[in-house]
């Protein structure tokens, strides 16, 4: 009686042994495919969230300066990258999934997207690109990383317009008739040196913005001085 109980026991053991080891090889493969399919899923919804981000911007854009747009992230893994020093705002993320042909830049629908080995895992950035803007975080061009949250973060995108500029004077000194008022001479804008500190697109000749004058001998005469702004519409972003 006792050696049935036994073997009774051993037997169970054995099973239960058995069954053990069929679960773990069933989670061992299934495992990795779950979470590759949890890394594509949440791709698919970074995807998404840079095409908000991206038509907010054009909204920004087309609606002028001082346009504001306040979008809620929700950033469950991987990191939204504010690129600004690239002018681009791209989305990366280590996962299961392979999202596209490795180590090739692909166009996705006006995103480019590149994919690459990373031992068992893919690196997975996305990106979109706004050579035409001047893209800025906090007012700086360095990149800004914002990583998961458990909760929605508020992203404030501003349309800040053109960058300005002053440059030399360019009042029109043609002695006019006494009492007269001195004019302002654009020609000069366009061959006097631009002001250092980037590139430059002039806009006119326009009152000089600290109100200075110049006595004439007859009467005060306001001076002018040229203008310049930044060939690119400034987009600042921030948390």
């Amino acid at each position: 009686m006792f050696n049935k109980r036994g073997q009774i026991w051993i037997e169970t053991m054995i099973y239960t042994l058995i069954a053990f080891s069929m679960i773990a090889l069933v989670l061992a493969f299934a495992k990795p495919k779950i979470e590759e399919f949890q890394d594509k899923a949440v791709i698919d919804q970074s995807v998404s969230m840079l095409e908000e981000i991206d038509s907010i911007i054009l909204t920004i854009v087309q609606g002028g300066p001082g346009n504001v747009r306040v979008p809620k992230l929700l950033i469950k893994k991987g990191k939204i990258i504010i690129d600004a020093d690239k002018d681009e705002v791209a989305f990366e993320i280590e996962s299961r999934h392979m999202y596209s042909q490795l180590n090739e830049e692909v166009d996705i629908g006006g995103m480019y997207a590149k994919t690459e080995k990373i031992g068992k895992y893919y690196r997975v950035r996305i990106a979109s690109r706004y050579p035409n803007l001047d893209i800025k975080y906090a007012g700086a061009d360095a990149p800004k990383d914002i990583n998961k949250a458990s909760t929605r973060q508020l992203l404030t995108i501003k349309n800040e317009g053109e960058d300005i500029a002053w440059g030399g004077d360019c009042t029109q000194r043609s002695p006019p008739p006494p009492g007269s008022s001195y004019i302002p001479y654009p020609e000069r804008c366009e061959t006097d040196p631009t002001p250092p500190g980037g590139t430059w697109i002039p806009s006119g000749c326009l009152l000089d913005p600290n109100g200075l004058t110049e006595d004439d001998g007859a009467i005060q005469q306001p001076l002018y001085k040229c203008r310049y702004k930044s060939p690119k519409i400034t987009i600042n972003m921030e948390l």
